[in-house]
């Protein structure tokens, strides 16, 4: 009964008959109507306000939820700071939830609950986390292969693994009933029509092949994705069924898994929820390691920001990694810390040199100057494969190195060139600095006797670099670069070849006249300067090409074979441009094999054939470049996919 209500009813017991009760009554009846009046709007402008909190609960948990998403899947793309992103969005999430009207608070907090073990399963998953920070490496695939390439590659591969089948069929006929080939057959049988996407997927297996390898000390530890950990136990049930044979197990917790121990060293493997996990570690380090291999006992620290920040440095993608050699220095050195150490202590036997302060600080300064090899994919497509290796120098002396590149006209610029080779560095620049380099080392000689043959070497080296006697002109010598363009191979050789070769130097014109006196049918050979070309004599090169030119000028020596080639050569003596790779080299494979096709498909039958056709059908031009950049030392590969 409303309050309004009370009123009137005590109004009407306790004065209906006196008139001015009747009127209070009048007034307590108004005053309660316009209560209720008033109540109402309180409870609509309640109900509007519980709407909006139930809204706001409702937007918050949707927040959580995504934030629940977005920081698993931050936690799958890798490592510590996502974990951390991703539980503190949660959190966040679960707090606005509570803010708001109490029927959606719940109703968040049942929504964060039931997204808990999404994100629980994300972080279990993320590979990465079992990575301690101080592992001397690291290479991770945490992406599925881009559909096109492994699709493309799949292709490719396909008549090989048909193949591989046929001669595992014809292997497994030979087997006996000894117990290592009732293994092997096994093995053989759970691959029999499995060796495609959809068979490997069927066992459990990942075909993507997502994975980390890492070191734990020195010692290996791989972790890689299953598409299914149940379906593989399975496959390996079968395997000890059809052999009779069972590996040996252990148990750690409520975990059962497989461990070999052998002249010292314990090999661990593991299915632990749907990642395929092998270790090895010395017996006497196992107890401690294999907690560690198994992911029981997570490190302190992980390398997920070093790697996140080495691909991001180098412009890696899919798959990268690194070599720390610093940590590896100081492992080696004695100077391992924790169960790093232990391991190499174990390892070594007490065999490996006790190094005093002085050479520790000497050999870590020479491991100082290339810290580390960074390398990875920089491109992963349907088109190209693009690798970086990276050596990372010292900022000061890869300035200096950086310095010793020269430019080569056409050097690394070879689109459609079926064969390409050449360099380019400055030889003064280059002896320079061998000459400091070397007698630096001569004048203050290392201490730490394990040092002694390099001390030897750079002495040599120093008195070799200052007695060689060398012509000028031979040091202004830039470089060179070879291009062939087109030509066929055939029983009776090369033919219908075209190309051009430069050598860059600074002094071209004294450095065709030594070559004059060198070649006999140059002799006579008059040569303008100004780059224009002129027929080279016969005998000056080989009889199997045609048309042979020459050109010089201020900047090189060009030589073009191949009729019309030469109308090319002014441009390219002509042509200035900055400094590029020290070494390139390129080929076209397609076209080599093209060009080799009778020779190499003679002899293959139908099937050998099919498999050359799938293989080489992959194939393109391939590139290679040395460089000398701000990072270092840098190897840069490309393979075009045609």
């Amino acid at each position: 009964m409303r309050f309004y209500q009370l009123a009137l009813l005590a109004t009407l017991v306790f004065g209906c008959d006196d008139k001015g009760a009747a009127d209070k009554a009048n007034e307590a009846i108004k005053a309660g109507e316009a209560a209720k009046a008033k109540a109402g709007e309180a409870v609509k402008a309640g109900e509007a306000e519980a709407a909006k909190a139930a809204q706001a609960g409702s937007d918050a948990v949707k927040a959580g939820a995504d934030a629940v998403k977005a920081g698993a899947e931050a936690v799958k793309a890798g490592g510590d700071e996502a974990v951390k992103a991703g539980a503190d969005a949660v959190k966040a999430g679960a707090e606005a939830v509570q803010a708001g009207a109490e029927g959606a608070a719940q109703a968040g907090v049942d929504a964060v609950k039931a997204a808990e073990p999404a994100v629980a399963a994300a972080v279990a998953g993320d590979p990465l986390r079992f990575v301690p920070a101080e592992t001397p490496y690291v290479i991770a695939n945490t992406e599925a292969l881009p559909r096109e390439f492994a699709d493309k590659i799949g292709a490719a591969i396909d008549p090989i693994l048909k193949k591989f089948e046929t001669e595992l069929a014809g292997q497994k006929a030979t087997l006996t009933d000894s117990p290592d080939d009732k293994v092997a057959k096994a093995v053989i049988e759970e691959l029999e029509g499995n060796l495609n996407r959809a068979g490997l997927e069927k066992l459990g297996l990942d075909p993507d092949f997502r994975f980390v390898l890492y070191g734990l000390g020195l010692m290996p530890v791989l972790r890689m994705e299953l598409k299914d950990g149940e379906a593989f136990k399975a496959a390996i049930a079968r395997v000890e069924s059809k052999s009779g044979m069972k590996a040996p197990t252990a148990q750690a917790g409520d975990l059962q898994y497989w461990r070999v121990s052998n002249d010292g060293i314990t090999v661990v493997i593991a299915i632990v929820g749907s990642q395929l996990v092998l270790g090895v570690t010395p017996d006497a380090t196992a107890e401690k390691a294999v907690p560690m291999i198994l992911g029981q006992q997570l490190p302190d620290a992980t390398a997920a920001t070093a790697l996140a920040a080495t691909a991001g440095k180098h412009g890696f993608r899919n798959t990268f990694g690194y070599v720390d050699a610093t940590i590896i220095a100081s492992t080696v050195m004695g100077d391992g810390k924790g169960l790093a150490g232990e391991i190499f202590a174990a390892l070594s036997k007490g065999e490996a040199p006790v190094l005093d302060a002085n050479c520790k600080t000497e050999i870590g300064g020479i491991v100082a100057k290339f810290p580390r090899m960074a390398f990875g994919y920089t491109e992963l497509s349907g088109q190209k494969i693009t690798a970086r290796y990276t050596l990372e120098t010292e900022a000061g002396l890869a300035q200096e190195l950086k310095g010793l590149t020269a430019p080569v006209p056409g050097l690394g610029q070879d689109d459609g060139a079926l064969l390409a080779f050449g360099m380019g560095i400055n030889l003064q620049k280059t002896l320079d600095f061998a000459k400091a380099k070397a007698a630096a080392v001569a004048s203050a000689p290392y201490t730490c006797p394990l040092l002694a043959d390099l001390n030897q070497g750079f002495t040599e080296m120093n008195a070799g670099l200052q007695a060689a006697p060398i012509p000028p002109f031979v040091m202004g010598i830039r470089g060179f670069n070879v291009v062939v363009k087109d030509g066929k191979i055939g029983p009776e050789g090369p033919s219908g070849i075209k190309a051009t070769a430069i050598i860059a130097a600074d002094k071209a014109n004294e450095l065709f006249e030594m070559a004059k006196g060198q070649v006999p049918p140059l002799a006579g050979l008059t040569v303008p300067a100004d780059g224009t070309p002129v027929a080279l004599p016969p005998g000056t090169v080989p009889p199997v090409v045609d048309a042979p030119h020459i050109a010089v000028n201020a900047n090189g020596i060009a030589i073009s074979v191949g009729i019309g080639e030469e109308k090319g050569l002014t441009a390219l003596l002509n042509t200035v441009g900055a400094a590029g790779p020290v070494v390139a080299v390129t080929y076209d494979i397609k076209r080599f094999l093209a060009m080799m096709g009778d020779q190499m498909n003679a002899g293959m039958n139908a099937e050998e054939k099919a498999m050359f056709d799938a293989f080489t059908g992959i194939l393109g031009t391939t590139r290679y470049s040395l460089e000398l950049q701000d990072a270092g030392i840098v190897l840069n590969q490309v393979l075009t996919l045609p």
